[in-house]
């Protein structure tokens, strides 16, 4: 009779462990949105985190509520694709971050959207290719970087 009462106890003792257990990795591996607000109300930034790490898409806003930034986030790493914005909510800078930093092409637009530069980056410097562009659209440089140093022959164009 001993026996079995210590059996019983045991199993029941597993069986509390595992339900606690189960309640600990739910709490502990969620996703939480969180959500910051200016003075006036406005939405100021939007982040979720996973175990209290940033983990997902960050939203900064304007204060007067447009897009200012979106940034990716995998495991408190920026990760994957990035979009800056103007006030007036045309995109300012497009880009990829990886875990060594700004990687492939970048490209920065004036404030009415047009193209105003593209360049490769590579560990958050420019590496290769890159071209300026006039406001009109028509090219202004076209030249060479390598790990941030300019290199070899650049063109500069007359409007």
């Amino acid at each position: 009779m001993e026996k079995l009462s210590i059996i019983i106890v045991s199993v029941l003792a597993i069986i509390i462990l595992a339900i606690i257990a189960f309640f600990f990795y739910r709490k502990k591996y969620r996703h939480i949105m969180h959500s910051e607000k200016y003075e006036n109300g406005t939405v100021k930034r939007t982040y979720t985190t996973l175990n209290g790490v940033m983990d997902g898409t960050e939203s900064l806003f304007y204060p007067n509520g447009t897009i200012q930034s979106e940034i990716c986030w995998h495991m408190g790493t920026r990760l994957g694709p990035y979009t800056d914005y103007y006030e007036n909510g045309k995109v300012k800078e497009k880009g990829e971050n990886s875990p060594e930093g700004k990687v492939g092409e970048k490209s920065i637009y004036y404030p009415n959207g047009n193209i105003n530069k593209t360049q490769k980056v590579k560990n958050g410097l420019p590496n290769g290719a890159f071209t300026v562009f006039f406001p009109n659209g028509k090219i202004y440089i076209n030249g060479n970087y390598t790990e941030g140093e300019l290199s070899g022959d650049y063109v500069v164009y007359a409007l």
